[in-house]
């Protein structure tokens, strides 16, 4: 009797591993972990480097190598070009991106600096210091905090917008 018992474990184990490669069951355990402490949808991609997470309230977040832009971007915010999303969340009126770009932090204050004045922001406020540059601006449709600093270990700039729509 002891016998096809032990076989029908072993079945099952090897069906159990089968079907669950190493990657596709660490990504399964960190989504499960995930959502069962925030209650939030998770999915990563281990293949492409990206978690996307969607909270109760349709609250929405990418991190990783393979972000997108969100569709509800308005236009009037400036994208540095050729730069590279990391990070997207997206909470109602509130939007938070950071960015890779493969420019010195001065070219890309500059660029900003123009940008923001052509796409109708007033700049509030302008602070630069040892960590990086720090805008302050708004339009007739909310307020835009901008972070500019340099990632010396890996000769990029990282960007961080935050965009509050007052929605």
């Amino acid at each position: 009797m002891c016998k096809p018992s032990v076989r029908w474990l072993a079945l099952v184990l090897v069906v159990g591993v089968a079907a669950c490669s190493p990657g596709a069951c660490a990504e399964r355990m960190v989504e499960e972990a995930i959502e069962a402490e925030t209650g939030a949808e998770v999915d990563v991609d281990a293949e492409s480097g990206t978690m996307s997470v969607t909270g109760p309230d349709g609250e929405t977040m990418q991190v990783g190598e393979s972000v997108s832009l969100p569709e509800n971007l308005p236009s009037f915010i400036p994208i540095y070009p050729d730069s590279v999303p990391r990070m997207v969340m997206n909470m109602g009126g509130v939007m938070q991106i950071t960015l890779e770009v493969d420019e010195t932090a001065s070219e890309v204050v500059s660029w900003y600096r123009n940008q923001l004045e052509a796409n109708g922001f007033e700049i509030q406020s302008e602070m630069a210091g040892p960590m990086g540059t720090v805008f302050a601006a708004e339009n007739g449709d909310g307020s835009l905090g901008l972070t500019i600093m340099e990632v010396p270990d890996d000769n990029l700039t990282a960007i961080n917008l935050v965009w509050d729509g007052g929605n």
